[in-house]
């Protein structure tokens, strides 16, 4: 082993260590590009998670605050239903209930005929056999069909028990009418959205009217309802309103009308029942009618509420008003005689006539055998404004006081305008139009000792508030009402409106009916009255449009007048008012009625 011998050849010996600057092995291009490309690319990765921390922070701030909120908040959906119409008695006449639309899925429903061949089972209208077979061969490739809609619950359990593969049951929201036809066309109809197009439904329409709506709740970590907010979003709840309207009295008044329309062969007909004391409506009967529970059945007349939107001449029923003015003059006295002789006369080259030659009669009489010469020649010798203010007082000719869409205002022409022949003709019925709502009304004031309530609809909170006018002295509104009893006697014009067992009081009207401004051989045949007489609690009037077949329907008194009687008697009876008046008497009259029918009926 080699020794050294001094410290120089120890250093010499010894190896050198690399120098760890000068002599560093030097990078190829290679080694470049990788160094400068992961230096850009750590930038650049640090840059876009920069970016995205900034935009995450503010452009899509509320994406990630409303998924935050749907994790820990949830939207509960609120049924509304719309608001109920009922009677004075709290029957329902309009209610929101569920019923259900048929969809079917017709691309699904060929495959299975072992089912859908059974689906004659369920009843439903447009979803028999025949209506899918059709249905498959001229759509089989569609999947939303609509095949039935409203249709209800009972039918919808017997076609979901048949289980048949591409039929899909969706609820649908409708109003339902109970009453139907008795009623339709004062209540109106909703369309298929549930909003009022007509009557009642479209007058308080937003009231009724119902609005779905959402609550939301907070949730805790496990997803379940821990507080709800104080308001619901969009909620609204229809409002119910109840009517003056009574159900069964409704009832009453629309049998009898049709009964009435249809044996005359009449277009049409409208009858009203008010209550005197309160001006309160109990019945606003229309025929023809309609089912607003069929869609379909929505068309023409039928909608229309006649006793409020139609008008017509009122004939003779008018005549009871001129009558009371001439008591209030002083000039008469229900026995005062009137020259009727020969049964007509001129004035000014205008005739006025009667149906016969009543000669020398009462005043009373002018009622009871409704005598146009006797009312004119009396009417002409009264103060004419006074007159014409007081038929105005009574609501002819003004707006009507209930809100129902198209609501007439009936017909007064101006004083001035009129000649003494034009406000003659006004005693008998002439050159004014009413509606049935209007007459009805104007009569009230016979049966409440000369006071006119307003009419009313809508049932009132206070019915204590009601500011009710007294149009005529309560001395002359008992005396004429007195003098109306005449006219349902044997000898009157009116006997057909008797009932048994009670006193009434009416007038019969006739009126040639008007088109495109003249006079056509058509007539309103009308009857006018209150019952009972003592303690009156209806005034009712009765239109029968244009009744055809016998000659004599063309008189209130046989169209009119037994429907009067029919509405009259069965009310009464409903309400329970004890018999005032003899059965026995009631029998003469009846026989009477019997012996007049018998001739209508030969004629």
């Amino acid at each position: 082993m080699r020794q050294y011998n001094n410290k120089k050849d120890k250093e010499l010996k010894k190896p050198k260590k690399p120098n760890t600057y000068n002599d560093k092995p030097k990078r190829t291009p290679k080694h470049k590009w990788r160094f400068f490309f992961t230096f850009f690319l750590i930038i650049a990765v640090f840059l876009v998670l920069v970016y995205r921390l900034f935009y995450l922070e503010t452009k899509d701030h509320s994406f990630l605050s409303d998924h935050g909120q749907n994790e820990s908040h949830r939207t509960i959906d609120l049924d509304a239903t719309r608001g109920i119409i009922y009677d004075r008695n709290g029957i329902p006449l309009a209610v929101s209930t569920n019923l259900y639309k048929v969809i079917l899925d017709i691309k699904v429903l060929k495959d299975y005929p072992e089912k859908y061949q059974k689906v004659n089972a369920a009843n439903i209208d447009g979803l028999s056999l025949n209506d899918l077979e059709t249905l498959i061969s001229k759509y089989p490739n569609k999947q939303y069909y609509i095949a039935a809609q409203f249709v209800e619950p009972s039918k919808i359990d017997d076609l979901k028990a048949l289980n048949i593969p591409g039929v899909e049951i969706e609820d649908q929201n409708r109003t339902y009418y109970p009453k139907a036809d008795e009623i339709a066309p004062l209540i109106g109809f909703t369309n298929i959205a549930n909003k009022g197009q007509d009557g009642l439904m479209l007058t308080y329409q937003d009231k009724l009217h119902a609005e779905k709506g959402a609550l939301s709740s907070t949730l805790d970590g496990k997803g379940r309802a821990i507080s709800f907010n104080d308001k619901p979003q969009h909620y609204h709840l229809g409002k119910s309103i109840y009517l003056t309207i009574d159900s069964n009295i409704q009832s009453f008044a629309y049998q009898a009308l049709k009964k009435g329309v249809i044996d005359t062969n009449a277009d049409s007909g409208a009858a009203v029942v008010v209550d005197p004391q309160n001006g309160e409506i109990l019945a606003l009967a229309s025929y023809p009618s309609f089912n607003p529970n069929n869609f379909n059945e929505h068309t023409g007349k039928a909608i229309a509420l006649q006793p409020v939107i139609e008008t017509f001449e009122p004939g003779s029923t008018i005549k009871p008003f001129f009558i009371s003015q001439a008591l209030l003059s002083g000039k008469y006295t229900p026995d005062s005689m009137i020259d009727t002789n020969p049964g007509y006369y001129f004035l000014h080259s205008h005739r006025i006539r009667d149906d016969a030659n009543f000669g020398d009669i009462t005043l009373t009489q002018i009622l009871e055998k409704s005598s146009n010469v006797g009312v004119s020649k009396v009417t002409l010798t009264l103060d004419k404004e006074k007159v014409y203010n007081f038929l105005s007082s009574l609501g002819f000719g003004q707006p009507s006081t209930i809100d129902f869409p198209r609501a007439t205002n009936g017909y007064l022409p101006p004083l001035s305008s009129l000649s003494e022949f034009e406000f003659a003709t006004l005693s008998f019925g002439y050159a004014l139009s009413s509606s049935a709502l209007q007459l009805a009304h104007a009569y009230t004031i016979f049966g409440n000792d000369g006071k006119l309530c307003p009419v009313s609809l809508i049932k009132p909170k206070h019915p204590d508030e009601i500011n009710c006018r007294q149009v005529l002295p309560k001395d002359i509104a008992k005396e004429v009402l007195a003098m109306l009893q005449t006219v349902v006697s044997i000898h009157g014009t009116g006997v057909l409106a008797n009932i048994p067992g009670f006193d009434v009081a009416g007038k019969t009207g006739t009126s040639h009916r008007v088109a495109n401004g003249k006079f056509v051989n058509e007539y309103n045949a009308i009857f006018a009255g209150v019952a009972p007489v003592k303690n009156p609690r209806l005034s009712i009037v009765v239109w029968i449009n244009n009744p055809k077949g016998s000659h004599f329907y063309q008189f209130g008194g046989v169209s009119a007048a037994p429907v009067f009687a029919s509405i009259a008697q069965h009310t009464l009876q409903y309400m329970g008012v004890p018999y005032q008046q003899p059965l026995s008497e009631y029998e003469l009259l009846n026989r009477n009625k019997k012996w007049l029918m018998q001739i209508i009926a030969d004629n």
